[in-house]
């Protein structure tokens, strides 16, 4: 007798994420078992599925494409997520959450924070808050798909700029997911406080509460939040560092790889920060200048920005500009940022199938980090302040050429706002915000409102900025802050 089975009329949220044809067998698919993937289900709501920096970027692919080449034990390691998510809810530390909350608990795989839960209620906290502003963005997004594309037609008679976010953030905001988002990350501000006030001896899992309250306020509401939150990593994250100078025992070594992508994800995120609040731009200063080069090197293979490591030196001088120290290499920063090549860079790429669009996003960077630089130093340097229509152009010719479908696309933000400053017609405009657009439908972050609400004030102001100044400037001197990566 042929055996029956039952079928879901949706693909599986693993195939989604691949763009492949699912069978929809219950209770996980056929393709995903065949080739010893983790099926993520069915359910109306997309999982949140943390699986750090590489989930972006030139990696992204490769990753995938590792795993399917793994042996099958490897790849079967993934299923142990379930076991171990099911012993971690069983620890007296969630004995009191509720059902929902262990639902969100659940919600959240990523192996490697998981495991430090136990004894660590901050980190806890912190998962179950990025889980529940993650379904509360996913909710919202599905009960009202066009709320950006309402939101950000261009209409420059519009005064009102802040209600891009605000509209969204009020929807969002009086969801029960969002309560729980609250009240968790308040639980886990108050669990790293009693942690220091113990003189911590281990700081991995403190460091993975900050970040991940990090990222809950960008998909919250992306305004002030996370400064505090990094100005706090800058401090766990130097005590880190001088715990693994004075401990040269071996369970430091275990968790060296752990400890280096803290340090590199912290300085994406000052690099960024920094960018647009200048005085976050001694967060770095923790890491000897050599080191730091070094670690943004590093940051290509595992980062979600999908920058080049040169172009993420380059950023980094320019927002580390300062009019009182002598800037006698301007020139040779300039004509070695143009001569980048990114071809050559974008050939170093695993897949060759890629390189066309791996190099239309190096030239976006390229030339985004280049306005940002004229922009930040012109008024000090005059003869660097131009930004030229053709600059202009053709950044946002490379990036109109990454298919929204693409991995790649998720590295656009920022070059998209830094460009989207500079743009001057009506149509190039709304090929801007076309891209915010898709890139809400895609990351559903409260940051990507912010800064088409910015874009709408730059391009609505009616008269010029003054003598050395620029949007830039301005920005700074809001004091708005955007961690716009």
């Amino acid at each position: 007798m042929d055996e029956q089975f039952e079928f879901s009329p949706s693909p599986c949220w693993t195939c989604r994420r691949k763009r492949l044809k699912c069978d929809g067998r219950l209770p996980t698919c056929f393709k995903c078992k065949t080739h010893g993937r983790e099926c993520l289900g069915y359910s109306a709501n997309k999982p949140l599925v943390w699986t750090g920096p590489a989930s972006r970027g030139k990696m992204a692919t490769l990753n995938s494409r590792k795993r399917e080449t793994e042996p099958a034990d490897r790849r079967q390691q993934s299923t142990s997520l379930v076991p171990l998510v099911a012993k971690t809810l069983t620890d007296p530390i969630f004995q009191d959450l509720s059902p929902r909350s262990k639902q969100y608990l659940s919600y959240y795989v990523h192996r490697q924070f998981l495991v430090m839960i136990p004894d660590n209620p901050a980190l806890a906290h912190s998962i179950l808050a990025i889980s529940a502003i993650h379904q509360a963005q996913e909710i919202k997004c599905i009960s009202n798909n066009n709320n950006l594309s309402k939101a950000i037609t261009f209409n420059e008679s519009s005064p009102d700029y802040m209600n891009v976010a605000n509209d969204r953030n009020n929807d969002v905001r009086s969801s029960t997911q969002y309560t729980d988002a609250l009240v968790h990350s308040s639980s886990c501000i108050t669990a790293l406080r009693n942690a220091l006030d113990n003189a911590p001896d281990a700081f991995g899992a403190l460091i993975a509460s900050v970040l991940l309250l990090i990222w809950v306020d960008m998909l919250d509401s992306g305004t002030t939040v996370w400064k505090h939150h990094i100005d706090g990593l800058r401090v766990l994250v130097s005590l880190q560092r001088s715990a693994r100078v004075r401990n040269a025992n071996s369970r430091v070594r275990a968790t060296s790889i752990l400890q280096t992508w803290f340090e590199e994800t912290f300085s994406i995120l000052s690099l960024f920060g920094s960018a647009f609040s200048p005085n976050l731009s001694k967060l770095l200063d923790i890491f000897p200048p050599a080191e730091l080069v070094e670690i943004l090197g590093r940051t290509e293979s595992h980062s979600w920005t999908g920058c080049p490591a040169d172009l993420l030196s380059t950023l980094r001088f320019f927002s580390a500009f300062s009019p009182d120290n002598p800037q006698n290499d301007l020139p040779r920063i300039f004509t070695q940022l143009q001569q980048f090549h990114t071809i050559e860079w974008a050939k170093k790429s695993p897949l060759p199938e890629s390189i066309p669009t791996r190099r239309s996003l190096g030239e976006a960077w390229k030339g985004a980090i280049e306005i940002y630089g004229r922009r930040v130093v012109g008024g000090i340097h005059p003869e660097f302040q131009e930004v030229s229509s053709d600059l202009v152009g053709t950044t946002l010719f490379h990036l109109m050429q990454i298919d929204y479908n693409d991995t790649h696309f998720k590295g656009t933000i920022w070059p998209a706002f830094v460009v989207g400053a500079e743009v001057q017609t009506p149509q190039q405009r709304q090929v801007i915000l076309e891209v915010f657009q898709h890139l809400d439908e895609t990351l559903h972050m409260s940051t990507i409102h912010l800064a088409v609400a910015q874009l709408r004030r730059i391009w609505t102001r009616e008269t010029p900025y003054p003598p050395g100044s620029s949007w830039v400037h301005d920005i700074w001197e809001r004091g708005d802050g955007l961690l716009i990566v």
